[in-house]
């Protein structure tokens, strides 16, 4: 069974190998015509898909450092932008799709190399946010809190109880003698931050 695995994983590296290898090909191709449909201009609209992707291709520009940098209109963030199908698309999302098939809902098409224009279809990857968020922190590249390394308790920058005032509140609260407001008035918090303590909507690591 695990030999099957293995050789269905192998098989499947296989094949998206080839079909990045049949992209460069194809890269490398439209460059070669790229100029001088450029200086006579591009001709009529594409009508086929065919034709469309060859357009797509055209503007890809094969770098040194193994990027795939596309050339034409950039959206926000430096993110390739074009109109494909009628339909506006960036492009390293269309490139994968081209490449290996949709993108499954709800997920993100995301750089392994971190260049916002790049299309090299091997240098993106399918994740979701989090992946997304994860992948940045790994590269030092995240302007916030690590999501798996946030702090917690009294270590968090906004608390204002400690763990053994936590204790307290909930030993207290579980006698039913008080309501909310007199713990929060004891404690200096809020009725709702009370709330959370005691049902354990905050605080979870403490048992």
């Amino acid at each position: 069974m695990q030999h099957e695995l293995q050789s269905s994983a192998n098989t499947q590296e296989c094949s998206a190998e080839s079909r990045v290898l049949q992209k460069a090909k194809l890269v490398e191709k439209m460059a070669s015509l790229a100029a001088g449909q450029r200086s006579r201009g591009y001709g009529p609209r594409p009508k086929t898909d065919e034709e469309r992707e060859l357009r797509f291709w055209s503007h890809v520009k094969m770098q040194l450092d193994g990027c795939w940098l596309w050339d034409g209109c950039l959206a926000d963030g430096n993110y390739g932008m074009v109109r494909f199908n009628g339909k506006q698309q960036l492009t390293h999302r269309l490139s994968w799709i081209l490449t290996f098939g949709a993108i499954p809902e709800g997920l993100n098409c995301l750089h392994k190399c971190d260049v916002p224009n790049c299309v090299r279809p091997d240098h993106l990857f399918i994740g979701t946010t989090r992946d997304n968020a994860r992948d940045m922190w790994s590269k030092g590249r995240a302007k916030m809190p690590n999501p798996e390394q946030r702090a917690k308790g009294e270590k968090h920058p906004n608390s204002k109880l400690t763990a053994t005032q936590v204790e307290k509140l909930r030993a207290l609260a579980s006698t039913g003698q008080y309501y909310d407001r007199q713990l929060a008035k004891i404690f200096g918090i809020s009725c709702g931050n009370v709330n959370c303590i005691r049902n354990r909507r905050t605080w979870k690591h403490l048992k």
